[in-house]
């Protein structure tokens, strides 16, 4: 907010999906009059206590067992070849002027990605999308593009 603040001088809207919407929503909370308006997408009240629904959403959703052995298969494959994974987001990331300054590596972007993605697919994705998952020893192209859709 300060450091806008210096640059932007019209009316604040805070907004955001998941995390996001979560934190626009407790900046609302706690700094009311730095905001105009207010609009999260999603906005799980997610805090640190014994109750984890996300592996409660994780053990229900979807009804393909052969889908969840497929996405933890791919996984294991991808956190194996994650040299060949990595020099793909490295090149990408270099031709698009991206660095990984904040994270640390490409290796540490991957893993990052490749741990989030059972959320993710489960999150953002349908049934019919585990025809889209790539067998353990696919191609790395192939890979990528599966974390690039889950994850984007």
């Amino acid at each position: 907010m300060e450091a806008f603040n210096s640059i932007y001088h019209a009316n604040w809207l805070a907004t955001g999906g998941s995390k996001g919407g979560m934190t626009a929503t407790y900046f609302r909370r706690f700094f009311p009059d730095d905001v105009d308006a207010t609009i999260p997408y999603v906005a799980p009240n997610d805090v640190i206590d014994p109750i984890d629904s996300y592996n409660r959403f994780l053990a229900k959703v979807g009804n393909d067992p052969g889908c969840r052995t497929a996405l933890k298969a791919i996984q294991r494959d991808a956190l194996k070849r994650r040299g060949e994974l990595g020099a793909i987001a490295a090149k990408e990331a270099a031709e698009k002027g991206y660095t990984f300054a904040i994270i640390g590596s490409a290796d540490k972007s991957l893993e990052i990605a490749v741990i989030d993605s059972y959320f993710a697919f489960w999150q953002y994705q349908k049934q019919v999308d585990c025809a889209t998952i790539p067998p353990a020893g696919a191609s790395a192209a192939a890979v990528y593009a599966f974390y690039d859709k889950v994850e984007s």
